[in-house]
């Protein structure tokens, strides 16, 4: 996983984030488990392509303007696909910023 940070910085020197870590380790988790060790190699190369490709998504949510807006989005998607779960986690968020 060193291997795969160290790429990653390389090639992105301009956008570093201190959780970037904390999104790899469930991706090479997922990936190597339950596999042959010949093929380790490639479930590492697959972590560092389908990690860029997600950090890639994500990389404007640093901006707040536009992480507002796609918290928004997605809260009106998730309220539409599953309104138990929306309600469930707007009165949780409620009872937090309560406290």
């Amino acid at each position: 996983m060193l291997r795969l940070l160290y790429v990653h910085a390389s090639l992105n020197s301009g956008n570093l984030s201190p959780y970037v870590s904390s999104l790899l380790v469930p991706l090479y988790t997922a990936l190597t488990q339950e596999i042959e060790q010949d093929d380790l190699a490639h479930a590492e190369a697959d972590t560092f392509w389908l990690f860029e490709a997600f950090i890639a998504e994500f990389v404007e949510l640093e901006d707040e303007e536009v992480l507002n807006s796609w918290i928004l989005r997605f809260g009106q998607l998730l309220e539409r696909k599953d309104p138990e779960l929306s309600e469930q986690l707007v009165c949780s968020s409620l009872r937090i910023a309560y406290l």
